[in-house]
């Protein structure tokens, strides 16, 4: 047995930290977020990484240890992520406007962009409602699922799983259904608000 060895062969590491985005850039006080660093060794996922978040202005959020955000007062804010060790490995937040009352009326649903969801595996959709540009938790969005492009017989197996105030989860679980199309509507008819998504179903193998 034989066996080649190079003296001069160098490892290299290189570090990276990625931060997860905010979905909502203006916020009314008292509203909570949460946003997740990761650090990557040679795109490797790290567990153990001690990271540290901090905010630009504690009077106006706070930020936990796990990245929990408290929206506090009127103002602007950012949020930074530190990797304890590798401090020159910085993340920062989008500015956030935190605002008491909206500037006006206009209401408007938004809906995450969601193009196919796979076959026996529950697909989460986030959503939320603003007015004036500040997101808000008292307009209630009815979600339905129509025009699956399929018999009645199997489509009744696309349906609505369960829904909180920013997720909507829907499934599909019949094989059947691979390959066809369905639209998840969410609606408030006070505000005369609609989506539209046009999902595909497909398989995972």
């Amino acid at each position: 047995i034989t066996a080649k060895v190079s003296v001069d062969e160098v490892v290299t590491y290189d570090y990276r930290l990625e931060l997860s985005p905010l979905s909502v850039l203006n916020v009314m006080p008292g509203c909570t977020a949460e946003i997740t660093a990761t650090a990557y060794i040679n795109d490797v996922g790290v567990t153990d990484a001690e990271i540290i978040y901090r905010s630009s202005d504690d009077t106006l959020a706070t930020i936990d240890a796990e990245g929990g955000i408290t929206y506090l007062a009127d103002g602007r804010v950012y949020f930074t992520a530190i990797w304890v060790g590798h401090e020159d490995l910085v993340k920062t937040t989008e500015l956030v406007n935190i605002i008491s009352s909206p500037v006006d009326e206009t209401v408007a649903l938004h809906v995450d962009t969601v193009a196919e969801i796979y076959n026996g595996f529950e697909e989460e959709v986030g959503y939320y409602v603003t007015r004036g540009g500040v997101r808000v938790t008292d307009i209630h969005i009815t979600f339905t699922i129509e025009n699956v492009s399929t018999t009645a017989v199997y489509a009744k197996n696309v349906r609505i799983v369960s829904q909180t105030d920013s997720i909507v989860t829907v499934m599909s679980d019949d094989s059947r259904l691979i390959d066809q199309i369905f639209e998840l509507i969410g609606r408030n008819t006070e505000h005369n608000l609609e989506d539209r998504q046009t999902i595909k179903i497909k398989s995972m193998f």
